[in-house]
């Protein structure tokens, strides 16, 4: 069975990436074109997709550019840097309600005071 290859556009479409971001992640070294054709053209196969997933989810949690390239070197231990990303959210969420609590407080008092 033939390779299957998504060209530059359709990649864009399919992940919601821009050109421009694809091109920033080819020079940071993040995710280079699976080929490149003589006329310039860039494509992609599934696997270069499914990084370009991965590098956009733990873009969307915070990590830097250093913490991406280590997770993408280093495959065998995705599940682990997934299970990190899953507490890093958790945690962000127990502060985050923590936060709401305390205005809500505040919101109450400043409530009381006006009365």
């Amino acid at each position: 069975m033939e390779k299957r290859y998504w060209g530059r556009r359709e990649v864009c479409e399919l992940t919601g990436v821009s050109r421009r971001a694809l091109q920033g992640f080819n020079e940071m070294g993040l995710l280079k074109p699976s080929k490149i054709e003589d006329n310039g053209y860039w494509y992609y196969d599934a696997e270069a997709i499914a990084k370009l997933k991965d590098i956009l989810v733990f873009q969307d949690l915070g990590y830097t550019r250093a913490e991406i390239l280590e997770i993408l070197e280093n495959p065998q231990d995705r599940g682990a840097h997934f299970r990190e990303a899953l507490e890093r959210l958790k945690e962000g969420r127990l502060l985050f309600d923590e936060k709401i609590r305390l205005l809500e407080s505040s919101l109450l008092d400043s409530e009381d005071d006006s009365e």
